[in-house]
């Protein structure tokens, strides 16, 4: 695969030096194999400024997924202690308790819980269908490109 730094480096005029037949000057003629320095180096700082802004979203993307993790893991541990729970009520106290602390309660004027998840389940559903055909089009891609 070839690169679009690498097209601009290649679209920097090429030139050489040629000795004059009497040998008291050099004349620089186009082709060959030199390039103006200074225009490979603006090409060079816009991919290494380029590739630090994409290292620094990576690095915000590996912290929103690890958040997410931890939130879940939050979640899915809170459920499990409301399980063990003997007491109904105690155990939905872990479940509230869980929700209150990053704001997640559902509006206070909801009233039926399964009319509530119906309604807020479809963006949960039509996201994740976008996931999922996100990852499905990049490993079509990869098979692709492997052969």
């Amino acid at each position: 695969m070839t690169g679009n730094y690498w097209k601009k480096i290649c679209a920097i005029p090429a030139y050489m030096f040629l000795l004059s037949p009497s040998g008291t000057r050099v004349q620089k003629m186009e082709g060959g194999n030199w390039i103006d320095k200074h225009e490979a180096q603006k090409v060079v700082d816009t991919a290494e400024d380029e590739l630090s802004e994409l290292r620094a979203e990576n690095e915000v993307a590996r912290m929103r997924i690890k958040e997410l993790d931890l939130l879940f893991g939050r979640y899915i541990l809170a459920m499990r202690a409301a399980v063990i729970e003997e007491n109904p009520e105690k155990g939905m106290e872990w479940i509230y308790n869980s929700l209150a602390g990053p704001g997640e309660l559902p509006p206070e004027d909801e009233t039926d819980a399964q009319a509530y998840f119906d309604r807020e389940i479809v963006a949960v559903d039509n996201g994740m269908q976008e996931v999922l055909a996100f990852h499905d089009a990049r490993r079509a891609a990869k098979e692709a490109s492997h052969g």
